[in-house]
């Protein structure tokens, strides 16, 4: 019985001492009308321009056109610099 206690105890302290990384990610809408963003299970509330959200590790980022509009592009970091011509 003693050992049961034990390991139990162990797993409490590995689960205690895990955290739950979250951070900001910043999303760029030129036309808030256009896109819906939904952050888990609840739809988020965009404005035109950035947008910061707080996301935890794990969560789901759903993003998607409103009827009748297509999305063009989703990027991963900053926007590439134009080429002169």
């Amino acid at each position: 019985m003693k050992k049961n206690y034990f390991v139990l105890i162990i797993l409490f302290v590995i689960i205690a001492s895990l955290k739950a990384n979250a951070f900001n990610i910043t999303v760029n809408v030129d036309d808030a009308s256009r896109v819906s963003l939904y952050l888990g299970s609840s739809k988020q509330t965009l404005t035109d321009g950035d947008n910061v959200l707080d996301v935890k590790t794990g969560d789901r980022l759903y993003f998607s056109a409103n009827p009748g509009y297509v999305l063009k592009s989703v990027m991963n970091g900053l926007l590439p610099k134009p080429s002169a011509r």
